[in-house]
């Protein structure tokens, strides 16, 4: 679920924000004004806020597709080296 808390509570001191002008499609411009209102918010900061939402879902997504490989890997790996570890422990005398 999107939170609507402001994203400047997200930067660090001194952070520095710029201001733009940005062209937006009816619909999209509609909603953000909706969230915006709904939050008690300025609606650049409910803009800001739903773009930082789309970025940090990106980067999860990235990062979650980039550990689901290196699992991959690690089981190829794993199980690449599974008969040599039982020989080795065949040979151990307990």
């Amino acid at each position: 679920m999107l939170s609507m808390k402001s994203y400047r509570t997200g930067l660090p001191p001194g952070g520095r924000v710029r201001k733009l002008s940005v062209s937006l499609p009816e619909p999209l411009a509609a909603f953000v004004g909706s969230r915006s209102k709904e939050a008690g918010i300025p609606f650049s900061t409910a803009l800001a806020t739903i773009i930082q939402h789309a970025v940090d879902q990106e980067e999860q997504a990235r990062l979650e597709a980039a550990l689901a490989l290196d699992a991959e890997e690690s089981l190829a790996l794993t199980r690449a080296a599974l008969p040599a570890t039982i020989a080795g422990l065949e040979r151990v005398e307990w």
